[in-house]
């Protein structure tokens, strides 16, 4: 009987050895590209952004996406202010000041002296050094691909099912603002 349990224990107390599989590998060697982590450091910065002024009565929603036909970065905010709210001030207003908070919070509206230090560049670019190979252009190239879309989305229950109400967009060095009502 000890001939036989010694080895089933043996089998189950050794240590086993064990290592990452081919696609655990491929993961473990495959680093981000800055264009990625920056993508993912303001997508972080702006999932928890709440515009308490909305009396949001769900969690906004926003992600970052790049376009490779269009060479865009595309940020995306959807937001669900409360039907009081969107009686108050309305969709498009809403809209417009929310687009106009996330272009300011990424250097928008600062002077070129301080946006290399404000830009939305900044997220795509290294903390404890700088490379010799960054264009002269870097921050406006970064900020002339990038465009900025939100969207207003209401019900009067303030609860599901939320329509879209109003969705706008822009380019980030433009001041003009698309609207497109949805009502």
């Amino acid at each position: 009987m000890k001939n036989k349990l010694l080895p089933f224990l043996l089998l189950f107390c050794l240590p086993l050895k064990a290592e990452p599989d081919k696609t655990a590998r491929q993961l473990i060697n495959d680093s981000p590209s800055m264009l990625e982590w920056g993508m993912f450091k303001i997508e972080n910065k702006f999932s928890t952004v709440n515009y308490k002024a909305l009396k949001p009565v769900v969690e906004n929603r926003f992600n970052v996406d790049y376009d490779w036909d269009r060479n865009e970065l595309e940020l995306r905010m959807v937001v669900y202010p409360s039907y009081e709210v969107i009686n108050e001030h309305g969709a498009k207003e809403i809209c417009r000041k929310v687009l106009t908070s996330i272009k300011n919070s990424l250097g928008f509206s600062f002077i070129d002296s301080e946006s290399n230090y404000l830009s939305i560049s900044r997220y795509f670019e290294h903390r404890s050094f700088t490379r010799t190979n960054k264009t002269d252009t870097f921050s406006k190239d970064i900020e002339k691909m990038t465009r900025v879309t939100v969207s207003v989305h209401s019900s009067k229950a303030d609860t599901y099912p939320f329509t879209n109400k109003a969705e706008c967009t822009n380019k980030f060095l433009e001041k003009a603002i698309y609207f497109e009502d949805k009502q």
